[in-house]
């Protein structure tokens, strides 16, 4: 029987892989029903390339609303081989952890005056609650699950709650 802890974490999973698969869905429609549309996104992918795929998820990885899992699967099922799909990979996961450590660096120097002008309260606090029972264990969780409205609140936490600055980047790393 699972507890309510581990019903949110398989909502958080189900919920990204979710998003996901309705992305490559739409992303097959827009090229079958809107050739035309479709061509305009890959164009823009090819023109913004890796530098488009590190701002979208920096800001994304921030508390700004940015569809960094949109446009990262879609910038990755666009390009054409496997060496520029594992290259725009490598590029999302640097701009993730960097966009993590400003929330991080946000929330420990501007306190809690900043982040709530970015994050709502009662996310703030339901993140608090997971920092407070699990540590640093949501940070990795929620870092590698796609559409999780949760890791932006609990890296401003970490921040909020003075979590050593090295114990928070081994956390992102793992």
């Amino acid at each position: 029987m699972f507890h309510k802890d581990h019903e949110e974490i398989a909502k958080s999973v189900i919920i990204g892989l979710v998003t996901i698969m309705i992305t490559l869905l739409a992303i097959e429609a827009l090229s079958i029903f809107a050739p035309n549309l479709y061509g305009d996104v890959k164009t823009t992918v090819t023109q913004w390339g890796v530098t488009g795929v590190f701002v979208g998820v920096f800001l994304g990885s921030t508390a700004l609303p940015f569809p960094t899992d949109l446009l990262f699967v879609t910038a990755v099922n666009l390009v054409p081989d496997l060496s520029t799909k594992l290259l725009f990979t490598v590029v999302a996961i640097i701009a993730g952890f960097l966009g993590a450590i400003l929330n991080y660096w946000l929330a420990r120097v501007f306190r809690e005056k900043l982040v709530y002008k970015f994050v709502n309260p009662s996310q703030l606090e339901g993140a608090k609650k997971w920092f407070d029972k699990y540590g640093p264990l949501p940070i990795l969780i929620f870092g590698i699950i796609p559409a999780s409205p949760i890791f932006d609140p609990i890296t401003f936490i970490a921040g909020l709650t003075g979590m050593d600055f090295k114990q928070f980047a081994n956390a992102l790393g793992q």
